[in-house]
């Protein structure tokens, strides 16, 4: 949920070598924003936002000035923000598409561009995804086809996704995630995380990577290392860095020589207790990052009221 501009800079600086934002759309399915609004992640301001284009073109120049550490830019698609004629979502494809095309792509060598992960809601927003893959298929445009992934959020059902790939003829750069908000995170239990994962481990599976959200504490983070994740949306990325580095003969982060698209088949492993010690460091953290945000909305309160 980076959704600001000065936001990217701030998270890559903690050590994250990709970034998630939330795009906002017109009814007519025109690309607007990214903006997530209330509710959102416990200790986050929900209120970030910025122009699309300008994000885009944002990220653009710092790809080229931070080089290949910062490898992927995760979309989460609003799309059920209000309800959507099927010729609208196909214009979203379309509309998005092309505009990264614009900002992010164009004039870029094909080892120095930005990968970029498609998330939509639910398969009842898959006709984005026609709209996507008519631009993609356009003239001039095919080169850039391979920087796009897909994926479906919000813990659909497995199955029902995979009908969904199969129906668009989509069958490759799949992601799955699974998860919840990092306020209900680890009360959630971990079925369906095993599923897709087995789904990932499966050589004919549709699934080819499986990401866990929203991983903040240092024991959920070491839950799904244990469980063989390929990656974490989390607020907290200097705390995924700290455990793989702990534990830097079985696990690295990715970087631009990596291909995210990649299927690799793991094993669960078991945990590292050391997680465990860093719990109440962790809490004392969330809480001072809690303290931190109600001054500042305190603050602007009695600024509006005077």
């Amino acid at each position: 949920m980076v959704n600001s501009i000065e936001e990217i800079d701030y998270y890559l600086e903690l050590g994250a070598n990709g970034i998630e934002a939330d795009v906002v759309f017109a009814a007519n399915g025109t690309v607007l924003r990214l903006h997530h609004g209330v509710p959102c992640d416990c200790f986050r301001r929900c209120y970030q936002s910025a122009v699309f284009t300008d994000y885009l073109d944002h990220v653009r120049n710092l790809r080229s000035s931070r080089g290949r550490g910062f490898i992927m830019l995760m979309l989460d698609l609003k799309l059920e923000n209000f309800e959507m004629s099927l010729e609208a979502q196909r214009f979203a494809g379309r509309d998005l598409f092309s505009k990264l095309v614009d900002h992010l792509w164009h004039d870029v060598p094909a080892t120095e561009r930005l990968h970029v992960l498609l998330s939509i809601p639910s398969v009842r927003r898959r006709y984005f995804f026609g709209g996507l893959l008519e631009e993609m298929s356009a003239e001039k445009k095919e080169d850039y086809r391979n920087q796009i992934a897909f994926d479906v959020g919000m813990n659909g059902a497995p199955h029902e996704i995979e009908s969904m790939y199969t129906s668009l003829g989509i069958s490759e750069r799949i992601w799955q995630g699974d998860g919840i908000s990092n306020c209900f995170i680890q009360m959630r239990p971990d079925r369906r995380l095993r599923e897709v994962l087995a789904l990932r481990d499966e050589p004919k599976g549709y699934v080819h990577k499986v990401y866990y959200w929203t991983a903040d504490m240092t024991t959920t983070i070491e839950h799904g290392l244990a469980m063989g994740v390929d990656a974490f949306i989390t607020n907290h990325p200097e705390r995924v860095n700290r455990l793989v580095s702990a534990n830097s003969r079985m696990y690295r982060l990715a970087n631009g020589s990596d291909v995210p698209w990649e299927k690799i088949i793991s094993k669960s492993t078991p945990g590292d207790p050391s997680g465990y010690l860093q719990m109440w460091s962790d809490t004392w953290s969330n809480i001072s990052d809690m303290a931190s945000q109600a001054g500042v909305y305190v603050s602007k309160f009695f600024m509006l009221g005077r």
